[in-house]
């Protein structure tokens, strides 16, 4: 039988079919060892550095954990200086035993990490942020943070992975209303910046208090941790801790790994005499404060009545007594007899300040309709009044002292009140010395009170 030049005999094809399929598994396993081998060394490459910290989440405390993909450290700043940046870092270490943050670089991508007064730096500055919104002389170092090119080996077990966190040091926490000027709101302000202006996003860190904790230093304020807890409580869902509890070297764990990590109080807080550059822009700033702490307070702000046919403008009118003498009002006991008297419409409270919680205070503030403050820290919760209220601020006009650049003497109005543009601001100016108490001219009040009812 004659067969086609281009067809083997059957037994011949049988033979080459079998050696074509043997040639095809060869080269497919042959692919996939060397894919695996690849992949191999790959992991062996990395597991010498740091792909061991990959594991399942680690709890501690309550302290929010996930499972964490390793990847280098990367970091955005804003603000241009020491005293007025403030930074987020994702996958940021902490050695518990060098005490150390810890920047995992690239080698192969070293890009400038900070500008620094105009010029773009390699490496982290020795001082990257104050942690307080403002330098004093009672606060802690400035946080700073060590670039490395390599870890090491690090176990699973050694690690213990947070999500997002936010360091705070305190401002004056003595004074309730300095501890929400130039702690709390400029906290805000941060983590807001950070949170591309979604407030809910605000409620999801967890705060970790760096103040100083055994205070030696002449006007140095002693760390309350209890009161830190219960206070920051109105502005994040989480539990908060203080440096010790977190930062403190334990029997299992060597490093903290910070999926997100922000720091830095960006110059935010209250300055006496501040131009006008400092302050544009930040009442669109102050009325996210107010709106999303007066809302996590659960309780109903503005002075709006409902009566038949809709609601009407109710009258409240709150007068803030000092119980210090410092720059304290008098006479405002027989002040709020006489308002009584001659404004029957209203409703006269006289709450203490720093005496009541600071959630009843904040309450109180957010239902009235005008807000008679003496000057200084204590007026600073005129933040929470409602659009359209009226803050009558005693302002003292201190004798005997050069003035400034604007024409005015010692107007503690200047620190504040200038940034706000949501609330009427009246000034009932009195002169006394710059921290002695002061009397209200009730005839020169009166008019005040009429013009803030009318409007």
């Amino acid at each position: 039988m004659l067969y086609n030049t281009l067809t083997p005999p059957p037994k011949k094809r049988k033979i080459r079919i079998f050696a074509y399929s043997a040639i095809f598994v060869a080269a497919v396993y042959l692919s996939f060892s060397q894919i695996n081998l690849k992949n191999l060394n790959y992991n062996s490459e990395k597991d010498s550095q740091t792909e061991s910290i990959v594991g399942d989440s680690i709890q501690n405390e309550g302290i929010l954990s996930a499972k964490h993909t390793y990847s280098f450290t990367d970091h955005y700043c804003i603000g241009a200086d020491l005293a007025s940046r403030y930074c987020a870092f994702n996958n940021l270490y902490f050695d518990l035993r060098s005490q150390k943050f810890i920047y995992y670089a690239d080698l192969q991508d070293e890009i400038p990490v900070v500008l620094e007064r105009g010029m773009a730096l390699l490496d982290f500055p020795r001082k990257l942020v104050w942690m307080q919104s403002k330098k004093k002389k009672y606060g802690g170092p400035a946080f700073t943070v060590q670039k490395v090119h390599t870890l090491g080996n690090i176990a699973v077990s050694e690690v213990l992975n947070l999500k997002k966190i936010a360091l705070v040091e305190q401002v004056n926490p003595l004074n309730y209303g300095h501890w929400i000027a130039d702690t709390l709101f400029p906290l805000f302000i941060v983590l807001l910046d950070f949170s591309t202006f979604d407030t809910r996003a605000i409620s999801k860190h967890q705060l970790v208090f760096m103040d100083v904790e055994n205070c030696d230093e002449s006007g140095c304020i002693p760390f309350n941790c209890s009161l830190a807890k219960d206070r920051f409580s109105i502005l994040t869902d989480k539990p908060s801790y203080c440096r010790k509890e977190l930062f403190t070297k334990d029997k299992k764990h060597n490093f903290l790994h910070f999926e997100r990590l922000v720091v830095g109080g960006g110059g935010f807080a209250s300055t006496p005499f501040m131009s006008q550059e400092q302050n544009q822009g930040r009442s669109l700033y102050w009325w996210y404060f107010r709106n999303y702490i007066v809302n996590r307070s659960s309780f109903r702000s503005g002075f709006l009545r409902k009566e038949d046919g809709g609601y009407k403008k109710a009258c409240r009118i709150v007068l803030m007594k000092k119980t210090t003498p410092k720059r304290s009002i008098t006479n405002l006991d027989s002040i709020a007899n006489l308002l009584s008297q001659d404004f029957k419409e209203c409703s006269i409270d006289t709450i203490h300040g720093g005496q009541v919680d600071f959630r009843d205070e904040i309450q109180i503030i957010s239902q009235a309709s005008i807000f008679i403050t003496p000057p200084g820290g204590v007026s600073f919760s005129a933040a929470f009044l409602s659009s359209g209220a009226a803050l009558i601020l005693v302002s003292i006009q201190t004798s005997g002292i050069s003035r400034n650049s604007e024409g005015l003497g010692f107007l503690e109005s200047d620190i504040l009140w200038r940034r706000i543009s949501y609330i009427r601001v009246y000034h009932h100016q009195v002169v006394g010395g710059r921290t002695s108490p002061v009397a209200i001219d009730y005839e020169k009040l009166k008019p005040l009170i009429r013009h803030a009812r009318k409007h």
